[in-house]
């Protein structure tokens, strides 16, 4: 644990290196996520639940603090916890549904729920996530439907993903 000397210095050092890389965007976000985790994890060592839950719900919408809450979840075994989350997050419009639908499906696999798991890495695939696609592909492959199922996924892919996210696909078949 840091001291609140400490923590407050490396926050002024997470600051200063935001403003060296300003112009740098993606730089700036790393920089940003690191900060919120390192904060985030201060709290968890340092604050009451009660302080710590406040401080869940007022941040849920950051994507860096809901997934840090969401695998503390799965690691604690806490399954429907988790998939809750994933199902808010799911409903918001904010481009991060692969990150979602992969929680969920490893919740769901976590669960032994086969046919979840195989829903939600369809869904997975569709967002042109290529490694998700051998996942489903061997998931249908133990049930027994891949050769039935295979070319509607296909021809599905070739309609919603770009060339680049259907080449990979087909290079993986």
């Amino acid at each position: 644990l840091l001291s609140a000397k400490d923590l407050k210095a490396l926050h002024l050092l997470m600051q200063d290196l935001q403003a060296a890389s300003q112009g740098d965007e993606e730089r700036q976000d790393d920089y940003r996520t690191v900060a919120k985790r390192m904060e985030f994890s201060q709290l968890l060592c340092t604050e009451r639940p009660e302080t710590v839950a406040a401080y869940v719900e007022q941040h849920m919408g950051d994507l860096t603090i809901a997934c840090m809450v969401c695998n503390r979840k799965i690691d604690a075994g806490d399954y429907e916890g988790a998939r809750q989350i994933c199902l808010s997050q799911l409903e918001r419009v904010d481009g991060n549904q692969r990150i979602w639908l992969s929680l969920l499906a490893m919740i769901y696999h976590h669960l032994g729920d086969a046919d979840k798991e195989t829903e939600i890495t369809e869904q997975l695939v569709y967002t042109g996530d290529s490694e998700a696609f051998d996942h489903l592909k061997e998931l249908l492959k133990s049930a027994g439907t891949w050769r039935g199922r295979s070319a509607s996924i296909l021809a599905k892919c070739r309609q919603i993903l770009s060339a680049d996210a259907y080449m990979e696909i087909l290079y993986r078949e």
